[in-house]
């Protein structure tokens, strides 16, 4: 079974008893991967341009090298053809994969919010009167993820 943690940004491979990890991705590889999860029939070159550097401006190189990245790290997993290039087309996953997010990958990501808005409250002293509403909406939106989670 093939796996993708978005958050912790690995390929994980369970092959009967044993677990492979892969090394980390880069936020760019994570996006193609999983666009071509949710895209069984495959992405064009330029939509995963267009979809996967954020509104960053890349060069057209920028998809070729992010797939040879990627297909160096499956082949450290023992996957040697993981993404199909399709002529003229563009990239399709040769196999099943599927998104996982785990719970450490929740609350680091929930963690990773929390210093993101408390960094904006520090840096701007004058909005030091809002510091209690964020902290409940903080509250709220980790009692969401949670829940979600749980449930």
């Amino acid at each position: 079974m093939l796996e993708l943690d978005m958050l912790r940004k690995v390929i994980i491979y369970t092959n009967g008893a044993k677990v492979c990890e892969s090394a980390s991705l880069s936020p760019n590889e994570v996006n193609i991967l999983s666009e071509l999860i949710i895209y069984k029939e495959g992405c064009s070159r330029e939509y995963l341009l267009q979809n996967c550097w954020e509104g960053k401006v890349v060069s057209a190189n920028s998809v070729t090298v992010a797939i040879a990245n990627i297909r160096t790290v499956a082949k450290q997993l023992g996957l040697f053809d993981l993404i199909r290039t399709k002529r003229g087309e563009g990239y399709q996953l040769s196999q099943p994969m599927r998104l996982l997010k785990s719970k450490v990958a929740i609350i680091d990501r929930a963690k990773g919010l929390i210093e993101s808005i408390l960094f904006d409250i520090k840096s701007n002293r004058w909005l030091f009167f809002i510091n209690l509403s964020l902290t409940y909406v903080i509250y709220l939106l980790l009692k969401i993820y949670f829940e979600a989670w749980v449930s």
